[in-house]
């Protein structure tokens, strides 16, 4: 585990999506290896670079006032997720997890552009329906004025089906000074392509 980094992936993206970057990081499934408070805690760390992924990146927009780090890089945030997709598909989802979690995961993991994904461990099923439930939750995200905020890109990818680009956007004028970048990605986007873009911005090279 490198003490530069902190990955804090999406809902149900387990390391096996980012084999690379999850061992070069502190990786974070959120809800299943770390709660929110957990989150929060990890984040007051000094990190040379802190890269959010989906939910991920929602958690580190809801804990800017508290983060420490030199680069944020936000890979298809949104600030409300319920603004741009229908709450019903998220309840639908829940009720899924409870029929068929399998057959729920692997059906979000499709539509984010994710072929194959490993087994689903009966001990994440709580933390995953926590995720869900906390994408529903009303968010409104504050800044402060008064705070420095961290150089942050935002990465999101022309063909994402879950994040659409109008709340990346809206991410990126939330956050006065951030760069944002399209690829020809989905919601799913390679290690390798987030890798370069990050080096080709701040010069880091993580992998």
């Amino acid at each position: 585990m490198s003490d530069k980094y902190l990955f804090i992936s999406g809902w149900a993206g387990y390391p096996d999506f980012f084999p690379r970057l999850s061992s070069r990081t502190c990786f974070v499934l959120p809800f299943v290896t770390h709660t929110e408070t957990g989150i929060k805690t990890l984040l007051k760390y000094s990190w040379d670079m802190v890269l959010g992924w989906s939910l991920g990146a929602h958690l580190c927009l809801q804990n800017l006032d508290v983060i420490q780090t030199r680069h944020l890089c936000l890979i298809a945030p949104f600030l409300d997720f319920t603004r741009h997709t229908p709450l019903s598909k998220v309840q639908e989802m829940l009720q899924g997890m409870q029929v068929n979690p399998e057959v729920t995961v692997r059906w979000f993991w499709r539509r984010g552009g994710i072929k194959y994904g490993p087994g689903i461990p009966r001990e994440d099923l709580q933390g995953l329906e926590a995720g869900l439930r906390y994408l529903v939750q009303p968010k409104a995200l504050e800044l402060n004025e008064n705070v420095t905020y961290p150089d942050t890109i935002i990465i999101h990818g022309t063909g994402d089906r879950i994040v659409s680009r109008a709340a990346a956007m809206e991410v990126h004028r939330a956050l006065l000074g951030s760069n944002i970048f399209s690829v020809p990605e989905g919601h799913f986007i390679p290690e390798e392509i987030i890798s370069e873009l990050i080096n080709e911005h701040t010069g880091a090279k993580i992998l």
